[in-house]
């Protein structure tokens, strides 16, 4: 729990440029993760986590866990192959579900 508030501090100050683009967030999350989130990070698959809404800072430090794979569940390794993305994409994918309700 503590290493996840200070990764939130952390991240929430630092990795969040004031450039990210909500419209490319969409697209690039349309693309590559509504069919397990789903549309606008509503998943109905009960396994796989309801993104929107979540703090932008927050998505990106649990996706950073998944890719240092500091989390070793077999449903994080599921995304390991989604890891390769930018972190422009990244940020543009997390203010855009940060912007949904």
């Amino acid at each position: 729990m503590k290493k996840l508030i200070i990764s939130l501090l952390i991240f929430g100050f630092s990795t969040l440029s004031f450039a990210a683009d909500v419209e490319k967030g969409k697209a690039t999350y349309d693309q590559l993760c509504s069919s397990c989130h789903g549309v606008d990070g509503k998943s109905e698959i009960e396994l796989n986590p309801k993104l929107n809404g979540q703090f932008a800072s927050y998505l990106i430090a649990q996706f950073n866990d998944i890719k240092n794979q500091e989390r070793n569940n077999n449903l994080s390794l599921i995304m390991l192959p989604y890891t390769g993305i930018s972190d422009e994409e990244l940020e543009n994918i997390s203010v855009f579900l940060e912007s949904v309700e």
